[in-house]
């Protein structure tokens, strides 16, 4: 793999489709660092085998580890969190996916909901990265 030094690029000039492959290979690079701690290794396994499962890590505090929500459950998240006038509020979205998808590790569920700092960092997952989506080239016909 190709390294770049991103202290060194002017994101003021670099395209579109640079700036997506180099946010891909930053991505890369984190995945392919961030290790499952030996503590945990049994228990992944056995939420492995129910499905996809993501191992995020927040620094000071641990390891948590998500369920990749089915459609059901993110309907679910669409219907709880789409107000009397139409208007989706994402934190109830996020809390619904939260509370959904949780399996474990080294910060509760409920220490999440209580501090504001974790709750964020762990909503903001679970809305723009718990589901991997496919890359879709659009464009008129």
């Amino acid at each position: 793999m190709e390294t770049v030094d991103i202290t060194k690029v002017d994101f003021t000039k670099i395209s579109f489709d640079k700036l997506q492959t180099l946010i891909e290979k930053i991505r890369e690079a984190t995945a392919s660092n961030l290790k499952v701690p030996e503590k945990w290794k049994q228990q992944v396994e056995v939420w492995k085998q129910n499905g996809k499962l993501k191992h995020i890590y927040i620094e000071g505090d641990g390891s948590v580890f998500l369920a990749v929500p089915t459609r059901t459950q993110l309907q679910a998240a669409e219907e709880v969190s789409v107000n009397d006038e139409g208007k989706v509020n994402i934190y109830a979205k996020a809390e619904r996916l939260m509370a959904d998808c949780y399996l474990g590790g080294d910060v509760t569920l409920e220490t999440i909901f209580e501090d504001t700092a974790l709750y964020m960092a762990v909503a903001k997952y679970c809305l723009y990265e718990l589901v991997e989506a496919k890359n879709v080239i659009s464009g008129l016909c």
